[in-house]
């Protein structure tokens, strides 16, 4: 199958970074609601980088005491009452209900990715402008179909082109 450059770029950040967003997806619409409270800020050091979070106390039948660490850097209020949002399965797997403690890390993920697909997809010598992307069983299984003449280099060190002007 040939497609357009532009067209497999697509597909291939689609295929790359959905993954990401549809799986927190799926475990938001699979979660609990609960209220919880901060209980402190917790401090860590890890690779020698040191980093703080705030530790959250919730409770899901009303006996018991479930705590978590939200996401670095999210630093609240102590004793302040956050949404908290846990797995009914397991409890400890929770977040707190706000778009950095939800979407952080999908987020994140998907920016270096895109950023990663997209140096390949504008550097011309990777996957040369205006060609095709033939994509097939055998190996290679992808290869570039470029639409320009081929270069030679001659023994001076300088390119020329097979196409007579």
């Amino acid at each position: 199958m040939i497609v357009k450059r532009y067209i497999f770029f697509i597909a291939l950040l689609l295929l790359a970074v959905v993954p990401y967003f549809a799986a927190r997806l799926f475990w938001i619409l699979s979660a609990k609601e609960a209220r919880g409270k901060i209980a402190f800020t917790g401090k860590d050091i890890s690779a020698q980088i040191p980093r703080s979070y705030s530790v959250v106390l919730f409770s899901v039948t009303g006996k018991d005491s479930v705590f978590f660490n939200s996401t670095d850097g999210e630093i609240l209020e102590e004793n302040s009452i956050v949404p908290v949002l846990y797995q009914p399965s397991d409890p400890h797997n929770a977040s707190i209900n706000s778009f950095m403690g939800l979407w952080l890390d999908a987020t994140i993920y998907g920016v270096i990715i895109f950023v990663i697909i997209a140096i390949i997809f504008l550097h011309p010598e990777i996957v040369p402008y205006k060609s095709k992307i033939k994509l097939q069983w055998k190996k290679p299984m992808i290869k570039s179909l470029s639409s320009l003449p081929p270069l030679q280099r001659r023994e001076g060190g300088t390119v020329e082109s097979n196409s007579s002007v």
